[in-house]
């Protein structure tokens, strides 16, 4: 199913892959919750019913990291936030993927619609440094723990 990304040029293809959405989501999370992922320029998503405004907005902001990063820049980033999160703050597996700078800017910003057309280039790096603590409470919902 393709799908126009809503004030931006480039198109999107959303995938409904149950299967393959909860294996990803078990292995980045550790947990087979997950509603959906994003390799540019598919969305995944494990039904239909998730496919929503905040869900879809999410993943354009990852898109938009991805290209600011040339692609390979966001999963070295990711790894070795990862790797901090694991070894020196001793994080659970749900935890470093919470941590990583480029989960906390899309969660933090997907519910805002207008986020990616007045989003500054490089921002990624701008939640490098200013990490927060937060929880899932629900598909689209957190719970600040501790703003640093």
């Amino acid at each position: 199913m393709r799908v126009p990304m809503k004030g931006l040029r480039a198109p999107y293809f959303l995938v409904i892959a149950p299967r393959f959405v909860r294996f990803v989501g078990k292995f980045t999370t550790g947990t087979s919750e997950a509603k959906g992922f994003a390799v540019f320029p598919f969305i995944f998503v494990s039904k239909r019913e998730f496919v929503q405004d905040w869900l879809i907005t999410h993943e354009l902001i990852h898109f938009r990291q991805a290209f600011e990063t040339l692609f390979i820049g966001l999963p070295i980033l990711s790894f070795i936030e990862r790797l901090y999160a694991r070894f020196i703050l001793k994080k659970n597996k749900m935890e470093r993927y919470l941590y990583a700078a480029s989960e906390q800017e899309a969660y933090l910003n997907m519910h805002n619609p207008e986020y990616l057309k007045t989003r500054r280039f490089g921002a990624v790096f701008y939640y490098m440094t200013h990490k927060c603590d937060f929880k899932l409470t629900g598909p689209g919902q957190l719970e600040f723990t501790d703003l640093q």
